[in-house]
């Protein structure tokens, strides 16, 4: 299952995202068969769809290479091993040119500061135990200008130390909309 976002720009990139379990694609296998569901997900798409596949583990990135590579689908990869240069060069690469539609990316490498609304599809391998992680890898996607609406996908292993990331995740976020609520009623109170 995923979330659809509407990518219409906005004041916050964060506008409509729902981590909510129910919206997530919880697999029985392990992680080998979350690496065939975002293989699927990318070669039953749209033949105009762009993808960014976000992980936290630079393995799992060459992993998808290689059945990437197997599918003869195009794509490029970021993460901590790739210089500046050639980041930039892939980048502008991803965003440009048609005939590629994935990009693989690390987590931590493209969830800040990048602004990649080529893509409409976000694949989130493993949730993070910090929500806004993935907040910030989706909003690359839901920036000003973004004239499709972005579709994310996110990928969770049934019996693994994943399901109890997004109760964690679900508390964290629950505490900090407690808090902002909090926060704002103080300023109308004066």
């Amino acid at each position: 299952m995923s979330d659809s976002v509407s990518g219409q720009g906005g004041n916050s990139p964060h506008v409509g995202l729902s981590p909510a379990p129910e919206n997530r694609l919880t697999l029985t296998g392990g992680h080998s068969e979350k690496l065939a569901a975002v293989l699927q997900k990318i070669l039953t798409s749209e033949s105009d769809s762009k993808h960014i596949v976000f992980s936290y583990w630079t393995s799992t990135l060459d992993l998808l290479s290689n059945l990437l590579h197997k599918e003869a689908v195009y794509h490029v990869q970021v993460d901590g091993r790739t210089s500046y240069v050639e980041r930039s060069r892939r980048l502008e690469a991803f965003k440009e040119k048609t005939d590629i539609p994935v990009l693989l990316m690390s987590v931590e490498t493209g969830a800040l500061g990048l602004n990649l609304t080529a893509a409409n599809c976000v694949h989130i391998v493993e949730p993070q135990w910090n929500p806004s992680v993935e907040e910030q890898a989706v909003a690359r996607a839901l920036r000003m200008g973004q004239k499709r609406n972005v579709t994310v996908f996110r990928y969770v292993a049934q019996g693994t130390v994943e399901q109890n990331i997004m109760h964690l995740q679900k508390k964290k976020q629950s505490v900090a909309k407690f808090m902002f609520n909090a926060e704002t009623a103080d300023e109308l109170d004066g």
